[in-house]
């Protein structure tokens, strides 16, 4: 198993900052659990629009309650369109959004090895 990355550790410490927001906004009870920092990660990543009322109540809450967490998802939910649509000049205005965001360590890597990450969006 290898160890989590900075951006990884970033990601799930700002997650667990939303959960005692979340407790405290829903008062939860027991049978009414906030979801695990990992679950909240994926949620407000992948297929959002496919999400259900509950989790789409839940990524409401997170939203509001931890705004930098937000909109460090909608930049991955980008840079994941970015690569589909194998549309190269979306990159470095991309990059220039990520500077001061949640993800800056993970756009770092990605601007390092920008020439690798180009060649896997152009190339078939």
């Amino acid at each position: 198993m290898t160890a989590p990355s900075d951006g990884e550790l970033r990601d799930e410490y700002l997650a667990n900052r939303a959960v005692p927001h979340m407790r405290q906004s829903q008062n939860c009870t027991p049978n009414n659990k906030v979801p695990s920092a990992r679950t909240i990660a994926r949620m407000m990543t992948d297929r959002r629009d496919h999400l259900s009322r509950a989790d789409t109540v839940t990524v409401a809450a997170i939203a509001d309650g931890v705004p930098a967490l937000d909109f460090a998802a909608k930049l991955i939910t980008q840079f994941q369109a970015t690569i589909r649509a194998k549309a190269i000049t979306e990159l470095d205005p991309w990059l220039a959004a990520t500077e001061t965001s949640l993800i800056a360590a993970f756009a770092r890597g990605i601007a390092r090895d920008r020439d690798a990450v180009q060649a896997a969006i152009t190339e078939p």
